[in-house]
């Protein structure tokens, strides 16, 4: 009969602290950039919502186009621990004149959804890099 053989490992008290740091961070760094991925979105969906338009239209209505992309704005939610993690990005204008009721449709359709879909690899790259930056700090 073999007897067994004992194995020891050394170092398993200090991953176990550094984890445990990592751990009191992580939400600190996943609303960074969460924060970080919204304001990607926001930015190419007001370059994508005013090239669209500004074709299209005179300078009355370009005016209109530019306030219009410019209030666009990130909002991180749920940033707690437990909860689930969210960001968005919308419109802080409210309702002007009520002549264009498409007028929202029209900002998803040629501004924030194609923004959200054409910047999804930046999006894994910011998630990604919050992650390696946070291991780094802790040694990993």
């Amino acid at each position: 009969m073999t007897e067994p053989i004992a194995v020891k490992y050394t170092g398993i008290d200090e991953i176990v602290q550094a984890l445990r740091g990592v751990d009191d961070q992580l939400l600190t760094t996943l609303d960074t950039s969460m924060r970080e991925i919204g304001d990607v979105v926001r930015d190419d969906a007001r370059e994508r919502f005013v090239a669209h338009f500004s074709q299209r239209s005179s300078v009355a209505s370009a005016l209109s186009i530019a306030r219009t992309a410019e209030n666009f704005q990130t909002q991180a939610r749920g940033i707690t621990s437990g909860s689930t993690v969210r960001v968005a990005v919308g419109q802080r204008l409210r309702k002007k004149t009520g002549k264009r009721p498409d007028w929202g449709a029209r900002q998803m359709e040629f501004g924030l959804i194609p923004a959200r879909d054409e910047t999804q690899q930046q999006q894994a790259d910011i998630l990604r890099d919050g992650a390696y930056e946070l291991l780094h700090r802790h040694g990993f």
